[in-house]
C-alpha cells in the first residue's frame, strides 16, 4: 500500500516544514496585529500591503532593527515579528 501524505504539512528533502495555505502566522505591522502566511519575507509583505518595494522613500525595521533594502527579499519574518514601515512623504 502507498504512503499516506499528511495534509497538514509536507517535508522537503532538507526536512524543512512547508506550510499549507490555511496556516497563518501572527505578526505586528506598525502597531497593528496581522495574520500572514508563514515563511513570508519583507519584500512579499510589502507587496501584500499594496506597497511598491521599488519605490524610493520606504524604510523597514523588524524587531527594532533596520533592514537594508538589499536584504528585503531574504529577510524572513517569524511568528510575533514586529515590523515598522516608514514612508517618506514630500510636500508642503
Amino acid at each position: 500500500m502507498g504512503e499516506v501524505c499528511n495534509p497538514e504539512y509536507l517535508m522537503t528533502t532538507e526536512n524543512q516544514r512547508l506550510t499549507t495555505d490555511n496556516e497563518k502566522m501572527k505578526i505586528r505591522v506598525n502597531g497593528e496585529d496581522r495574520e500572514v502566511r508563514p515563511n513570508l519575507n519583507l519584500y512579499e509583505l510589502l507587496l501584500d500591503l499594496a506597497l511598491n518595494p521599488a519605490q524610493p522613500g520606504i524604510a523597514v525595521a523588524v524587531d527594532q532593527e533596520v533592514v537594508p533594502k538589499t536584504a528585503w527579499q531574504t529577510r524572513g519574518l517569524r511568528e510575533n515579528s514586529e515590523v515598522e514601515i516608514i514612508r517618506a512623504v514630500q510636500g508642503g
